[in-house]
């Protein structure tokens, strides 16, 4: 799996935990945010997908996702929400991590969020 990859799972699986960080305890610490750089990278990831359905036959038989990502992605670039999918994924996406929900919230470690998007947050640093 490359970090692209990880990068969209881990955001489109924590969307809903990440977006809560700006009312943490933490949110004015570095740690608390998804950096302008991984939602742009993000954005992009979904651009791929919308222009993928908008190419393809597919877009007739999914105008809601059509319409759902494109809001999506204006959402991302014009920083109204820090995370994506605050709210959760849509669609099928939903469909496939509404069994792990509930593990995936106990899983969630606000502590880490900034290693875990380590490689697309430049300038972070280990001090100790």
């Amino acid at each position: 799996m490359g970090i692209g990859e990880y990068l969209y799972i881990y955001l489109t699986a924590y969307g809903e935990q990440l977006d809560r960080e700006s009312e943490s305890d933490f949110s004015n610490m570095e740690e608390a945010y998804v950096s302008e750089r991984a939602r742009k990278e993000y954005a992009q990831i979904l651009a791929n997908q919308l222009l993928a359905l908008e190419n393809g036959e597919l877009q007739s038989n999914y105008p809601e996702l059509v319409a759902t990502l494109r809001a999506e992605i204006e959402d991302l670039n014009d920083g109204s929400h820090i995370s994506p999918w605050p709210k959760g994924p849509v669609g099928t996406t939903r469909a496939s991590l509404t069994p792990y929900l509930q593990r995936l919230e106990n899983l969630y470690c606000s502590g880490i969020v900034k290693i875990e998007l380590l490689q697309k947050n430049r300038g972070f640093r280990l001090e100790g």
